[in-house]
């Protein structure tokens, strides 16, 4: 697992950077949405990672929390890029498998041009992420982020 130190706003937004570069690069012979799960307590940086990221796939619309909403989708507008939509939720406020199937989650899971960055993926049965990024307030500039990529079943 790698760890990583975020003493600042700039320092996430490379770090976004730097991941979408290293991590979300291919395509090549996917079958489904590439899904992130962001675990962390409110105000670790989930948001904020979300957000720069968008950026960096070229999306100018504002990026809030979904977290009224559960759910809001990005045009990604950069030609040439491997995905056509950044989907962000907010699953915390989710009550079971009714308001799972409001998000046509299986849908939106099936397209390979999907990049789904999920905030509190364990209130999701059976989410089968690609990554897993851990992220942890450590004082009021500063959070570390811990990720590794996830094992995936054969097919996937």
């Amino acid at each position: 697992m790698k760890k990583e130190r975020i003493p600042s706003l700039e320092a996430m937004d490379r770090f976004s950077e730097n991941f979408k570069a290293t991590y979300l690069h291919s395509a090549e012979k996917r079958t489904h949405a590439t899904v992130l799960a962001l675990f962390g307590d409110l105000g670790s940086g989930k948001t904020t990672f979300v957000r720069s990221l968008a950026h960096h796939f070229g999306i100018s619309s504002r990026v809030t929390s979904p977290t009224f909403v559960i759910e809001k989708r990005y045009a990604v507008s950069k030609p040439n890029e491997i995905f056509r939509k950044l989907i962000h939720i907010d699953a915390y406020r989710l009550d079971g498998a009714h308001d799972e199937d409001t998000l046509l989650l299986e849908e939106t899971l099936a397209d390979p041009q999907n990049l789904l960055c999920i905030e509190w993926p364990e209130n999701i049965k059976d989410l089968e992420a690609d990554h897993e990024l851990f992220f942890e307030f450590v004082d009021d500039h500063t959070r570390t982020v811990s990720f590794d990529e996830c094992e995936k079943k054969p097919g996937k």
